[in-house]
C-alpha cells in the first residue's frame, strides 16, 4: 500500500469572489480560464492540407499557452510552489480513479555453408526488429564505435574483419537483408547560447574565447548501404529531425519510428518569475499583469508562426547534395487542441531495394511502445495527469492503429484504456482484436493524517488483461479480466495463441494463464505461485515456457540473482514449474529480449551475465534447455582480456574499468558460439569453450548508448586479444 497526498477541495480567491475548486470548467483566475480537465480524447483528425494543418497546430498551441497562464497564476496562489503537494510513501505512480477499460472515444569448418544460425530474437515471427548486431550464418554485421563492421564468420577459425565503414553520428540499430544494410544513427546539433542566455548569435561567455552550448536538436539519419562489393557503398542518406524510437521490417519494407518535440512558439518567450531578485514573492497584482503580457506575446508569436516554426525538418542527400523535404501535410493526424503533450511521432517507411520509395505518417503525441504484426502497426502513448480540482490522478494509455500494405502505413483507428503498459510484450493483436496487459495504481480509501488542507489516499497496484475491437475509427472496449493480484506489480507478459501469460510480483511470483478464446470475456484459467519473478517469457513449444527473472527470497525479500525457469502450461487450469536454475548476478536479457538467444534445434540458451564481487565480471553464459531434464549450465565466455590494460594492479576493484567489458550478445552458427562485447568478438566451439577458435579486438569506445559513461582509461584494440571462460563458477585464463 502507498499513501499519496492530495489537496482537499478548498476555495480559491478569484476575480469574481469565492468559487469551489471542484468545478474546473467554471473556474476563472482573473482573466485566465482553467484548462480543460476532461478525459484524454483518443480520436485523431487528419489534416486536409497545409493550411488546415497550420490552423490546427496554432489552435493547439494557443490552448496550451492559455492553460499554462492559468497554471502560473494558480501556482502563485500556492505560494509560488510549482510542483504541487504530491509525495509517495513507497515509490511508483500517483493513484488513479480505477476502472478497466476506459471509454474509447559447425564449428571450425568442413561444410560449405552453415546449416543453422540464430538471428535477432523478435516478438512476432516474420517481423524483424532492429538491433546493433545481425547474423546471416556466414557474416556478422556489427555497429560499433560509429562504424559499421562486416566480419566473415564461416568457417569460424578464419573469422576476420572484411570491411569497416564510418557512420555519421551515434549508430543505434540496423537491418541487414537482401544484400543491403539500413542503419539508423543519431546526430546531435547544438544550439549556440549567447552570453546573456539568449538564443541568438553565439557570443563568447565571459572568460571564454569560444561560444558555449546548451540546447540542441537530435536527428535520426538513415544510411542505406549496398553490401554486394568488397566494401559497402552508400545507396542513400536521409535525415529526420527527431530522435530514434524503434523500427520494424516486413520483408523489404522498413518502418522507422522517430519521436521528438513538436516545436512551440511558447518556448521562445521566457515565463515571468513569481519571485523577485531577493527571493521574495512579488505582489499578486504585478505578477498577474506580467502573466497577461506573457500570454499576449505568446499568442502573437503563435499567430505569426509558420509550418516551419512548428514542424521538425527533413532532408535527403541526392547526388551528394543535401536537399530539404517539404512537409507532407495530409499525412499528419492530430487530437483535439490541447489534449496531448507537445510531441510528434512519425512512422517513416521505405524500401530496402529502393530507398527513394517511401511513405510517412505522423501523429501529434508520443510513442512509448511500438508493436507490429504482419498486417498492423500500433503506437501506444502512456498518459498520466493529476486533476488538481478533483484531487484524482489518471493513468491511461492511448493507442493508435495503422494498417500495412506494401510501404503504405495508413492510420485507421484510436482507442484508450485505463492503466499503462510495461513494454511491447504487453500488447498483441489478433485480427481486429487488440489484446493488452495493463497496470494501474488504484486509489482505495482516504487517510486523515491531521494536517490541515491535506489528506492522503492509499493506493495499490492492480493489473488486467483487456481487449478492444475496431469499430470504424474507434478501438472500442470489448472485455476485461478480473483484477490480477491486487497489490502486486506487473513484471512480464506474453500473448501466445488464445492465451496470455501474465507475471506479477510482490513477494512471490504468480504466473497467470488468461484464456482469450472469447476476447469479450478474458478469463483466468489458472495460476502458479513461486518465489521470485520472471521478467521475460519465451515459448519453447505450445505447452511450455522458458522464463528469465530474479530469484527473490519470499521471507526476507533478498535478491539472490538470476533465475531461469521452465513452466508447463499444457493444462491451463493447472500450470506448474518443472525446472528452475538460479545463480548470482544480473543479465541484460532480463530487460532486453534481443539479448536472450535461444537455439531450438539443440536446446541452447545464451545470455549475458554480470556479477559483482571482488572484481567485476561480464560473461556470455551458455545453458542446455530440456523440458524433460531441465536447465544445465554449459560454461561461458568472458572478455576481460580485451580490457586488461585498464586494470589497475593497485586497485583490482575497478568497476569503471569493468563496465565497458560488458558482453552484449551471443550468436550461434552450427556448433560455434560467437560472443560480442565492447572490446571484441570471439568464436568458440561448443565442444570446448576453453580456447577461442578466433578472436578479434575492436577499438574501445569512450562512450556508448547502451552502457554507462566511461572515462576512457582502457586501450582495448591495441593488441589485447585474450578471453577467459567460466566453467562451474571458476574463471580460467584462456589462450589468446
Amino acid at each position: 500500500m502507498r499513501l499519496v497526498p492530495f489537496l482537499r477541495s478548498a476555495p480559491l480567491l478569484l476575480a469574481g469572489g469565492l468559487v469551489a475548486a471542484g468545478c474546473p470548467k467554471s473556474v476563472v483566475v482573473d482573466s485566465f480560464a482553467a484548462p480543460d480537465v476532461s478525459p484524454l480524447v483518443a480520436s485523431l483528425v487528419t489534416a486536409t492540407d497545409c493550411d488546415d494543418l497550420l490552423a490546427r497546430l496554432r489552435a493547439d498551441a494557443r490552448t496550451k499557452a492559455e492553460a499554462e497562464a492559468f497554471r502560473l497564476i494558480e501556482t502563485y496562489d500556492e505560494g509560488g510552489y510549482r510542483g504541487g503537494p504530491i509525495w509517495y510513501a513507497s515509490g511508483g505512480l500517483p493513484p488513479t480513479a480505477g476502472g478497466v477499460p476506459a471509454t474509447a472515444d559447425s564449428a571450425a569448418g568442413g561444410a560449405a555453408s552453415p546449416t543453422t544460425w540464430t538471428e535477432t530474437n523478435t516478438q512476432v515471427p516474420g517481423v524483424d526488429e532492429a538491433d546493433f548486431v545481425e547474423n546471416d550464418g556466414t557474416h556478422l554485421y556489427l555497429l560499433h564505435d560509429r562504424s559499421f563492421y562486416v566480419l566473415t564468420t564461416f568457417p569460424a577459425a578464419s573469422m576476420a574483419i572484411a570491411s569497416t565503414t564510418a557512420i555519421e553520428g551515434e549508430p543505434r540499430a540496423m537491418f541487414v537483408a537482401n544484400g543491403r544494410a539500413a542503419i539508423f544513427s543519431e546526430l546531435w546539433t547544438p544550439t549556440p547560447i549567447a552570453a546573456d542566455g539568449g538564443m541568438g548569435a553565439p557570443t563568447p561567455a565571459p572568460g571564454y574565447d569560444l561560444p558555449y552550448y546548451g540546447y540542441g536538436t537530435t536527428s535520426t539519419k538513415i544510411t542505406v548501404l549496398d553490401l554486394a562489393g568488397s566494401a559497402p557503398t552508400v545507396v542513400s542518406e536521409r535525415t529526420l529531425e527527431a530522435p530514434y524510437v524503434d523500427a520494424r521490417r516486413h520483408g523489404d519494407a522498413v518502418r522507422l519510428v522517430v519521436g521528438g518535440t513538436l516545436l512551440s512558439p511558447m518556448s521562445l518567450v521566457g515565463e515571468p518569475a513569481a519571485w523577485d531578485s531577493s527571493g521574495d514573492l512579488r505582489s499578486r497584482q504585478a505578477y498577474v499583469r506580467d502573466v497577461g503580457a506573457w500570454l499576449e506575446e505568446v499568442r502573437a508569436r503563435i499567430d505569426a508562426a509558420t509550418l516551419e516554426d512548428f514542424l521538425p525538418s527533413e532532408s535527403v542527400v541526392v547526388s551528394g547534395t543535401k536537399q530539404d523535404v517539404a512537409p507532407r501535410c495530409g499525412d499528419y493526424h492530430l487530437p483535439p487542441a490541447g489534449q496531448t503533450d507537445s510531441g510528434l511521432v512519425t512512422i517513416f517507411g521505405f524500401s530496402m531495394a529502393d530507398p527513394t520509395s517511401f511513405d510517412a505518417e505522423s501523429i501529434v503525441g508520443r510513442a512509448d511502445v511500438v508493436y507490429a504484426n504482419d498486417t498492423s502497426f500500433y503506437l501506444a502513448q502512456g498518459d498520466w495527469r493529476w486533476e488538481r480540482f478533483s484531487g484524482i490522478a489518471t493513468q491511461e494509455t492511448v493507442l493508435h492503429r495503422f494498417d500495412l500494405a506494401g510501404l503504405a502505413t495508413s492510420y485507421v483507428a484510436s482507442g484508450k484504456v485505463v492503466g499503462t503498459l510495461k513494454d511491447q510484450f504487453s500488447i498483441d493483436a489478433a485480427g481486429d482484436v487488440l489484446r493488452l496487459a495493463t497496470s494501474e495504481d488504484r486509489a482505495t480509501a482516504p487517510v486523515d493524517v491531521g494536517v490541515p488542507g491535506v489528506a492522503f489516499v492509499a493506493t495499490q497496484p492492480v493489473s488486467h488483461v483487456v481487449t478492444l475491437a475496431r469499430s470504424g475509427e474507434r478501438l472500442a472496449p470489448l472485455g476485461a479480466s478480473p483484477d490480477l493480484a491486487p497489490g502486486e506489480r506487473l513484471q512480464a507478459v506474453r500473448f501466445l495463441g488464445d492465451s496470455a501469460y501474465v507475471v506479477t510480483f510482490r513477494q512471490v511470483d504468480p504466473l497467470f494463464v488468461v484464456d482469450l478464446a472469447n476476447p469479450a470475456t478474458p478469463t483466468v484459467r489458472g495460476e502458479v505461485k513461486i518465489p521470485g519473478f520472471s521478467t521475460y517469457v519465451h515459448p519453447l513449444d505450445a505447452g511450455h515456457l522458458l522464463t528469465i527473472g530474479r530469484d527473490v527470497d519470499p521471507v526476507t525479500n533478498a535478491d539472490n540473482g538470476v533465475q531461469l525457469s521452465i513452466f508447463d502450461v499444457t493444462d491451463p487450469a493447472n500450470p506448474t514449474r518443472l525446472h528452475v536454475l538460479s545463480f548470482p548476478g544480473w543479465s541484460g536479457a532480463s530487460w532486453d529480449h534481443k539479448a536472450f538467444v535461444y537455439e531450438p534445434t539443440r536446446g541452447l540458451l545464451a545470455i549475458p551475465v554480470e556479477s559483482y564481487g571482488a572484481t567485476f565480471e561480464s560473461s556470455l553464459r551458455l545453458f542446455s534447455v530440456s523440458i524433460a531434464s531441465g536447465i544445465a549450465p554449459l560454461g561461458g565466455v568472458v572478455h576481460s582480456g580485451f580490457f586488461s590494460a585498464c586494470l589497475d594492479p593497485l586497485s583490482p576493484d575497478v568497476y569503471g574499468c569493468g563496465y565497458p567489458a560488458t558482453v552484449r550478445r551471443g550468436l550461434f552458427v552450427d556448433t560455434t558460439v560467437f560472443t560480442v562485447s565492447y572490446g571484441g568478438v570471439t568464436a568458440h566451439s561448443l565442444a570446448s569453450l576453453a580456447s577461442p577458435l578466433a578472436s578479434i579486438a575492436l577499438p574501445q569506445p569512450a562512450f556508448t548508448w547502451e552502457g554507462p559513461y566511461f572515462l576512457g582509461l582502457a586501450t582495448a584494440g591495441s593488441g589485447s586479444t585474450g578471453t577467459g571462460v567460466v566453467s562451474g563458477g571458476t574463471t580460467v585464463a584462456a589462450t589468446p
